[in-house]
């Protein structure tokens, strides 16, 4: 997770599954998944690393795996390998009891 590219991430949530694609630059997160676009920043720390992430609505087709459009999400976790770069567990800050697991996978540098 700490170098620059293009990563596919899968969420895991009580209410659901959902993926995306994120791109990451020079500590600066943006992306955006089936029903929510997002953007933040991140910090690494050796292995371990901290997001913080806005999210807001992009389709009213799709809801939204996290029950609610507009959020700050942080998510902390560690950088493990080459092809899975993070896994991690997030919370929405302004909703704290929504937890959820991400994966993502380097898909191009």
């Amino acid at each position: 997770m700490s170098e620059n590219g293009e990563y596919s991430v899968w969420y895991h949530t009580p209410r659901g599954e959902s993926a995306g694609r994120l791109v990451l630059e020079d500590g600066k997160i943006a992306g955006e998944g089936t029903s929510l676009s997002y953007s933040g920043s991140y910090f690494m720390s050796g292995k371990s690393f901290i997001a913080t992430i806005k999210t807001w609505r992009r389709s009213k087709d799709v809801a939204s795996v996290l029950g609610i459009d507009d959020l700050e999400i942080v998510v902390i976790g560690n950088a493990p390998g080459e092809k899975i770069v993070a896994s991690c567990r997030g919370y929405a800050i302004n909703a704290p009891d929504i937890t959820f697991d991400v994966t993502l996978v380097r898909i191009q540098g």
